[in-house]
Formats: C-alpha cells, sequence, structure tokens
C-alpha cells in the first residue's frame, strides 16, 4: 500500500516539474501555474483517498455496520462519500469562482461588489447541489426532506428567526448593493 503512494507522489512530482518546464517557454500563460498545480494537487490527494477506499473495500473499518437508519445501513462510508463530494464541490466552486469566474467579470467590467456577490450566489448553489447529490448516494430518500423541510420551517419560525433573518438580509445586501467595496461610512470610521 504504501508502495502505491510513493508512485501517486512520484506522478504528481512528474508532472507538476514537467508543466513548470513548459510553462517557462510561456510567459503568458503564467496566470495559469497556480491553478493547475492546485488541480494536481487536489487530484493526487483525491486519488489517494478513493484508492484507499478501494483498497480496504472489505475490511472490518470499512465494511463494518455501525447501525441502521430506517432501511440504511450506517457504515464508514457513509460519512466519508459525502465528505469527498462536498470537498470536491467546495474545491470546484474556488476554482470557478478565481479562474474562470475572474475572467467573465474583466471582460464584463464588473466592480468588486457585484464580483463577490455572484461568487457567494454560486458557492451557495454549487455546495447545495453537492449536498443534494450526496445524500442519495448514501441511501437518503430525498421525499423526507418534505418533513423535514416542515420541521425546519417550525424551527426557523422560533430558534433560528433572528439568523435567517441576517442571512436572507445579507443576501439582499449582496444585490441591492446600497454600499459599494471601498465605500467611506462617515458615521462610524471604517471602510467597506
Amino acid at each position: 500500500m504504501s508502495s502505491i503512494y510513493r508512485y501517486f507522489f512520484l506522478l504528481r512530482y512528474w508532472i507538476l516539474k514537467r508543466f513548470n518546464a513548459a510553462l517557462t517557454n510561456r510567459r503568458d500563460k503564467k496566470d495559469l501555474a497556480p491553478y493547475i498545480q492546485s488541480l494536481i494537487n487536489w487530484g493526487t490527494f483525491y486519488a489517494i483517498i478513493i484508492y484507499a477506499i478501494v483498497y480496504f473495500e472489505n475490511t472490518f473499518w470499512i465494511d463494518k455496520t455501525w447501525s441502521k437508519v430506517g432501511n440504511t445501513e450506517v457504515n464508514t462510508l457513509t460519512f466519508i462519500i459525502p465528505a469527498i463530494i462536498i470537498s470536491l464541490s467546495i474545491k470546484f466552486s474556488n476554482f470557478l469562482s478565481r479562474f474562470f469566474m475572474q475572467r467573465v467579470y474583466i471582460r464584463h467590467e464588473m466592480d468588486q461588489g457585484m464580483q463577490y456577490t455572484f461568487n457567494r450566489l454560486l458557492h451557495y448553489i454549487i455546495i447545495v447541489i453537492a449536498v443534494l447529490v450526496s445524500l442519495p448516494l448514501i441511501g437518503f430518500n430525498l421525499s423526507t426532506l418534505t418533513v423535514f423541510a416542515g420541521v425546519a420551517g417550525i424551527g426557523i419560525g422560533f430558534g433560528l428567526q433572528n439568523i435567517i433573518s441576517n442571512f436572507i438580509s445579507g443576501l439582499i445586501l449582496l444585490f441591492e448593493r446600497p454600499n459599494k467595496v471601498g465605500d467611506k461610512n462617515n458615521d462610524v470610521p471604517c471602510d467597506v
């Protein structure tokens, strides 16, 4: 098993070395370097995690059922698979906001406040989609979310009203933009 890890890291080292050698010849593509290096590093990390899951698939700590909730058996993979999917979606969201969306913003000459608004909205949408994709993969029936939504509605109505109100107010401020990045507040000594 440890030799496979060495092969993953040697392959990563070789790819990064070849990439850096190719990049020195192209000065105009220098802005791509951090993104591609990050993708290679995270790709190596996830490849090792997936290989470890496949390698230890029939061992007691991955395959052992801890408990049973309804028809779903709860085991180690019940926690690992959603964690991998959600962390991959976070990395994907960061990659989109830092690389792809920056080019769109420059092309359309958007100010910083609007850029931040779109980045947050994109991030929230990607995370919600990742959670909705990861839940059925572990055996969670999405039709039970209707009951959960009713319970959450009551919980929000009583206990989390202030927090949800502040979150929605923040989204409204992001879209209305009464204050822009760089504005100065005369009442309180601070910059936005």
